[in-house]
């Protein structure tokens, strides 16, 4: 649809651009044609191998009039390996070596990681044969450059995806460094493909040469290729099989735990927002509203608006609560003016901690002095700071010095808080990302991340974002997964893993799961869609949006999260952009005014605890933060280590396989054999 648009927008450009590019290889094509007649060249076969392809072309027949085309040959060959080598590397680490630790702290169970581990095998035993063993030839180059182009789009949100600033400086350069070489040994693969049609070993000029030229060959390899052969398809078969989810789902009992779950929604201030049959029914269920954009409160306007709104919900529906979301304010300047002092549009993040504190203490005391009980407590929503803040000279990369003053400016505050508003609550929301972090007994996760959460002791609750159905596809409320059963999205299972993760980590830091909390949305879109047909891995009918929703719910109690938070209760747009924005369903417009009562009765009724089946899928995309955690480990010097091992060893392995180099040290040991032999 994007590209589309940009060709249809830059049609003129594109037709005029093509144009030129085939002139020139026209042109460039005659001249060489001209020179090949004069040095008993081929001219017509040069002609079309620049107007195909063009400057790889013109390459190609420099080298031979140089008559340095076979030893271009060689090196490039040499290139290719190298980055061959790498790949295989870094893709063996990726897909083998961290699924397998994954599999031996707990994390995952052997079947969910079985997929990740097959497609490594076949990748490295295909492309190892082919691409590595094979690089001499032209099967073997073209392989090189599948090699490098499947590997990157493998592996690139695991190892270049971000910057890991000052947390692993040296692992930053080093990334680069084999990127380079990689890229510049694939493309040398593709350029080798092509030059190997010119070369002088592949010229049979009688027909059935090149035949007999393979039958040869095969005879002389025959027992290596009846391993082989049998090798690569068995690997080649069974790594797209193991992706298929009837290879590996298994059920798991769901035992949701016998506890009051209570209810609560991000959601608006606006008393007016809500009409009386809802906030009736919000009082009823004693729902709590987590309030983002809280006015501001150090402005009388703001004070007043804030003031009202609240005190009417105390006096009309004394049972609704309130946790008011602080804004992520950063400081951008240090003047007498304390407002003009803070940048305001943007979420929790380390460089933001002074700010949250001051407005923290500022919505405190406004709910103080003006007697608004109903307010219960506070909550950070902790995501990546605002990209405008570069504009004011904030550094918004990843700073150890930084997140750890941050996390001290919090363990400070919050026990003050303690002290003077006892018995109300502070809550953190985040992304998953710092939920791994404790695995490998360290808090380089969060430094990378820029989230104060599980390593702040204080927080209430910790209630990582998990939406499951997302806003993705066409406006309004997203078209995946459509209502075939081929096109689902994340499954149930994917919200199992997300607390798993959170359950064990929470368990590690605090020696139980008492803080454990979630959020789950986004309501009415895709996978929650009211209207919309659901379907489980094998293809059965799961029921609706609201069906999946309370199933869900269901996961969350069995970890035993006291608060189920869903995002969101009042309709709202994800976007400024009226051609953009999806509609991110508020409970009551999208599930109707029951939901609240069926949602009680599914969660907290007589049938409450009832077990239920669900199917445990891989979901191996969850375990990216966990290799991201790992990665950041290897910017230690053993990782750096093996990562210049990697680098080095696929260079000189790939330096020695070069016949010449080969056939020299054959005759230093042939010789070296012979004067023992004396």
């Amino acid at each position: 649809m994007v590209l589309n648009s940009f060709i249809e927008d830059n049609l003129v450009y594109i037709i005029i651009g093509l144009s030129a590019w085939i002139a020139i290889d026209v042109i460039l094509g005659l001249l060489v044609a001209r020179d090949a007649r004069i040095h008993g060249k081929k001219p017509g076969t040069w002609f079309l191998a620049i107007f195909f392809l063009s400057f790889v072309g013109l390459s190609i027949y420099l080298q031979k009039r140089r008559s340095i085309h076979a030893e271009a040959i060689k090196i490039g060959v040499v290139l290719s390996r190298m980055a061959t080598g790498i790949m295989l590397a870094l893709m063996f680490i990726a897909y083998f070596v961290y699924p397998l630790f994954a599999i031996s702290r707990g994390i995952i169970a052997g079947f969910q990681a079985w997929s990740s581990i097959s497609i490594a095998i076949a990748y490295v035993v295909i492309f190892g044969i082919l691409a590595f063993a094979g690089a001499s030839n032209r099967v073997g180059s073209i392989a090189s450059f599948a090699t490098v182009a499947i590997g990157l789009f493998a592996v690139w949100e695991f190892f270049y995806q971000d910057s890991f600033g000052t947390l692993a400086p040296a692992l930053d350069v080093l990334k680069w460094i084999l990127l380079a070489i990689v890229l510049i040994g694939g493309f040398t693969g593709l350029f080798n493909f092509f030059s190997m049609f010119f070369s002088d070993k592949n010229k049979y000029p009688r027909r059935g040469e090149y035949a007999n030229f393979l039958k040869q060959k095969t005879k002389q390899h025959k027992a290596l290729l009846l391993v082989v052969i049998p090798l690569m398809v068995a690997t080649g078969i069974l790594a797209p099989i193991s992706t298929l989810p009837s290879t590996f789902h298994r059920t798991f009992t769901i035992q949701p735990k016998d506890y009051q779950a209570e209810f609560a929604f991000w959601a608006t201030l606006d008393y007016n927002a809500y009409n009386t049959s809802e906030k009736w029914e919000m009082d009823k269920y004693n729902v709590t509203l987590v309030i983002y954009h809280p006015p501001n409160v150090t402005d009388a306007g703001g004070l007043a608006t804030f003031v009202n709104n609240l005190e009417l919900w105390k006096n009309n529906y004394p049972n609704v609560k309130f946790v008011l979301s602080v804004q992520g304010i950063t400081k951008i300047r240090d003047t007498n003016n304390t407002e003009y002092n803070y940048f305001y549009n943007t979420f929790p993040w380390d460089g933001s901690a002074d700010g949250v504190i001051y407005w923290s203490k500022a919505l405190l005391n406004a709910t103080v002095d003006n007697n608004l009980t109903n307010v219960i407590g506070l909550n950070v929503d902790i995501e990546k700071p605002d990209e405008d803040l570069v504009e004011y000279g904030v550094d918004i990369t990843p700073n150890k010095e930084r997140h750890w003053e941050a996390v001290q400016l919090y363990n400070e505050f919050l026990e003050w808080f303690r002290i003077n508003h006892p018995g109300m609550i502070y809550t953190a929301t985040m992304g998953r990302v710092p939920i791994v972090d404790p695995f490998d007994g360290d808090w380089d996760l969060h430094v990378y991340d820029m989230s104060n959460s599980l390593n702040v002791d204080e927080w209430d609750e910790i209630a990582p974002m998990i939406y499951r159905c997302s806003c993705d596809g066409t406006p309004p409320y997203g078209d995946l997964p459509r209502s075939e059963p081929e096109d689902r999205g994340r499954s149930n299972s994917y919200i199992y893993h997300q607390l798993k993760f959170l359950n064990k980590s929470l368990t590690m830091v605090d020696g139980d799961n008492d803080r454990i909390g979630i959020y789950l949305g986004i309501t009415n879109c895709s996978c929650y869609g009211a209207d919309r047909e659901q379907y489980d891995a094998l293809g059965n009918f799961a029921g609706y949006g609201f069906d999946q929703l309370m199933i869900d719910s269901k996961i969350a109690k069995h970890f035993g999260c006291k608060t189920i938070t869903y995002f969101m209760l009042n309709t709202a747009n994800s976007s400024n952009d009226p051609q953009e924005a999806h509609v991110m369903g508020g409970m009551f417009e999208s599930y109707g005014i029951k939901c609240l009562e069926i949602m009680n009765e599914t969660l907290n009724g007589e049938n409450a605890t009832d077990p239920i089946e669900i199917i445990i899928e891989p979901e191996l995309g969850i375990l990216r933060d966990f290799y991201q955690d790992w990665l950041i480990n290897l910017g230690r010097m053993p990782g750096i280590l093996v990562l210049i091992l990697i680098m080095v060893g696929s260079t000189i392995l790939s330096i020695l396989l070069h016949p010449g180099v080969k056939s020299a040290l054959k005759k230093k040991l042939g010789m070296s054999v012979q004067q023992r032999s004396r």
